[in-house]
């Protein structure tokens, strides 16, 4: 026996609806949790990473202060260009999707 397949857009439909109409509190929760883990273990990762270079003595050390500020521009550069290209491409396909819709066959 197999499950019924919903139609195509039901699950994005009801997701859209809970955003918008659904408690407030356990939306946010729901949406963020995700986000939350992920900075939990980066921010886990640079205290384990900061304990093992404590190890490495002061030139060690000398060299991560010197290069962690450029690195950290780096990655927030990268970030934030990843984070538009990403919302480029969703209202790109955002538009399409619209468009589709109100095109008829």
């Amino acid at each position: 026996m197999t499950r019924p397949v919903p139609a195509p857009g039901a699950l994005w439909d009801r997701k859209r609806h809970l955003i918008l109409h659904g408690p407030v509190l356990p939306t946010l929760l729901r949406l963020g949790l995700p986000t939350i883990g992920v900075l939990l273990a980066q921010t886990l990762v640079g205290v384990a990473e900061t304990y093992w270079t404590g190890f490495l003595g002061t030139q060690a050390l000398a060299g991560v202060a010197l290069v962690f500020p450029g690195l950290s521009l780096m990655m927030a550069i990268s970030n934030g260009g990843i984070g538009g290209v990403s919302l480029r491409r969703w209202r790109a396909l955002w538009v399409l999707a619209g468009r589709r819709k109100r095109m008829r066959w």
